[in-house]
């Protein structure tokens, strides 16, 4: 494990699906510099993905995805959230199921004004 371990990265990125794919890359780096198997890495990089496309889901594309990776001693932390009114109300059955699966814990919720969301990722060697 690197030396640091209270590193974090921010992304602000439009609510487009194209964008998806550098929200993967940047979650699975940023696994990668911890001591992750290659399926640990592949869980979180999946994990996040199904959360950001759930919250970008139905949205216009002028909206701003806001994405925060947290490495701490527990594992890999992630946050996120979305400013729009219209944002789903919850994770449907299917997503659910894959992030039961993928993630150590995992969190979605509608809020006045968006959506915010998190999940949790912890070495399982």
């Amino acid at each position: 494990m690197p030396d640091s371990t209270n590193d974090e990265v921010a992304l602000a990125v439009p609510a487009q699906a194209r964008y998806l794919r550098l929200i993967r890359m940047t979650a699975a780096a940023f696994a990668a510099e911890l001591d992750l198997s290659l399926r640990d890495v592949e869980d979180l990089r999946t994990a996040v993905d199904e959360l950001c496309a759930v919250a970008i889901s139905g949205a216009s594309g002028s909206e701003v995805l806001h994405l925060t990776l947290h490495r701490d001693d527990d594992g890999v932390r992630v946050t996120g959230r979305i400013d729009r009114t219209d944002a789903p109300s919850e994770l449907d059955q299917i997503a659910s199921g894959l992030l039961e699966l993928l993630a150590d814990r995992a969190d979605y919720a509608r809020t006045d004004g968006g959506c915010e969301f998190s999940l949790l990722r912890r070495p399982r060697g």
